[in-house]
């Protein structure tokens, strides 16, 4: 016969596993939106009742309107821009630069100061590239008092516009100078920089030498020509 402190313990369990569970009740969420709400006349349910146009494409946002005074007859032509801001700056364009200093932008625009107004600075020394670039050679009659005058043309290679030096290097002979001596190159594509070599034998015969040296110092860049004049 089992102990009775046993029978003690075993009675507590034995009710607690035979206890009803208790059972709670869960409120649909669809109760729990529309309540308080349905009783107002302007609410409704759903969504909105838009529906495309049948077999028909159509924009669902809201279209743009043109302003009351707008005329079709003065809008811009279909055409007009095609050429890109360039063709605006100039003046091929319904706007153009009115910013100051950049009514000419398509000649340079306005500069203030700049290699080009300063000249060659005092002592600028023309020192020639280890290749030349070229090579030019005329003919000048030693017995005219005027000498003789060589145009080199410079095509423009810079991505925009740039100042130049143009000097003759150390060991040049003195008969030989250059005109103009500094100014501003054109971007590329631009129009070409004309330099005109002047020699002055002074009466006297022979070969005359000297390396032209054209130099960009924004860009570090330079080009040199060996230059013969043939004196008779």
């Amino acid at each position: 016969m089992a102990p009775i402190s046993a029978i003690l313990i075993l009675l507590p369990l034995a009710a607690f596993s035979f206890a009803p569970m208790p059972t709670f009740s869960r409120r649909s969420s669809s109760a729990i939106l529309h309540a308080g709400v349905g009783d107002q006349g302007d609410v409704q349910f759903g969504g909105n009742t838009w529906k495309p146009d049948e077999g028909k494409m159509a924009a669902t946002d809201t279209p743009d309107f043109f302003p009351e005074d707008y005329d079709e007859n003065e809008a811009p032509d279909f055409t007009e821009g095609m050429g890109g801001s360039q063709s605006k700056m100039s003046g091929g364009g319904t706007g153009s630069a009115e910013l100051p200093g950049m009514e000419d932008f398509s000649k340079g625009g306005t500069v203030i100061g700049g290699y080009e107004e300063s000249g060659v600075p005092a002592g600028f020394e023309f020192k020639p590239s280890s290749v030349l670039d070229d090579e030019f050679s005329f003919q000048v009659m030693s017995g005219s008092s005027k000498g003789g005058d060589f145009n080199i043309d410079i095509k423009p290679f810079c991505m925009g516009f740039e100042d130049f030096f143009a000097g003759w290097a150390e060991g040049s002979h003195p008969s030989l100078s250059i005109g103009p001596d500094h100014g501003r190159m054109d971007r590329r594509g631009g129009d070409i920089t004309t330099l005109t070599v002047h020699c002055n034998p002074q009466g006297k015969a022979g070969v005359f030498e000297g390396t032209l040296v054209v130099v960009l110092p924004e860009e570090n860049e330079k080009l040199s020509y060996k230059v013969t004049a043939n004196c008779v």
